[in-house]
Parts: C-alpha cells; sequence; structure tokens
C-alpha cells in the first residue's frame, strides 16, 4: 500500500523488494529493484541488491550483465570519489567485480565485452594506480587477460568462418 500511496519513494521499493526477496520470489524483488534504479539511476547498492537475487537465481547471464553495469559505474565513482578512503572502499568492490566479470564472461563467450573492461582498467590506471601488481593486478597482468581474450576470440571466430 504504501507504493502505492508514494510510487517515488525508493526506501517503499527497496522494502518491497525485500519482502519478496525474502519469501524467495526473486522475479517480483528484481522488478521492484528494477523501478528503484529508474529513480536513483546510479545507486551502487540498488546494483548489489539486484546482483544478489541474479546469484541466487544461478543466472550466470544476467549476472554478467549486472556486473558490467556495475564495473562501469563505480568506475564513474572511483574518479569523481571525495577522498582516498571512500576511493579505496569503491576500488575493493570494483576489483571484485572486474575479476568475476572476467571469468564468468569469458565462459559465456562476451569477449567484446571483456575487452571493453579490461581497457576500461587501464584508463582508469591513468587517473588511480590501481594496476600495482600488488593490490591487485599489475598492468601487465591486464594486458595478458587483454591479448588472452583477443586470441580466444580470434580463434572463436576462425572456427566459425571453418564452420560455416
Amino acid at each position: 500500500d504504501l507504493v502505492k500511496l508514494h510510487p517515488f519513494n525508493t526506501s517503499y521499493w527497496e522494502m518491497l523488494a525485500e519482502f519478496y526477496y525474502r519469501a524467495e520470489q526473486y522475479d517480483k524483488a528484481d522488478e521492484a529493484l528494477d523501478y528503484c534504479l529508474c529513480l536513483r539511476p546510479s545507486d551502487i547498492n540498488i546494483y548489489r541488491k539486484k546482483l544478489e537475487i541474479c546469484v541466487n537465481n544461478f543466472n550466470k547471464e544476467k549476472e554478467c550483465e549486472m556486473l558490467f553495469k556495475m564495473i562501469d559505474l563505480l568506475e564513474k565513482k572511483i574518479i569523481d570519489a571525495n577522498s582516498q578512503e571512500e576511493r579505496n572502499d569503491i576500488l575493493e568492490l570494483w576489483k571484485g567485480c572486474l575479476r568475476s566479470f572476467i571469468s564468468d564472461s569469458l565462459s559465456l563467450k562476451w569477449f567484446d565485452r571483456c575487452l571493453k573492461v579490461c581497457e576500461q582498467s587501464l584508463k582508469l590506471n591513468k587517473f588511480v594506480p590501481i594496476c600495482d601488481g600488488v593490490n591487485f593486478f599489475s598492468k601487465g597482468e591486464i594486458m595478458n587477460e587483454y591479448f588472452f581474450i583477443f586470441r580466444v576470440r580470434s580463434r572463436e571466430n576462425i572456427y566459425l568462418c571453418i564452420n560455416r
């Protein structure tokens, strides 16, 4: 009833999503969170909740889709962070999303998206030193991932051409 009375209140939509989630009605929870995203499109916590629903539904494709969106959003938040502490917190979430996306997207053969994410991380490294080899991939490791993905994609394309 609260959602009907106040349709633009994201807190109510989030409560509704939480109710559906606890009732294991994941599709309805996902729909309620979609409405939240319409109202607050850059709220990373809503994306995290949607990601959790994808994981619980064992839907790798939707999970990767959500990770892809989160990586893009988090990169903007890293650059716009107001403090080093805030930037570090966002970086930790970004690193987890990036690692999960690279491994899962390769199994889905999303080579172009995977290449884009690697390219974005190298560009982000110009603004924020993230590829230090200690806390995260080194720049060389990102390049190796990039070239590995490129080789796999090329082999896949060659295989498709041969079998036409």
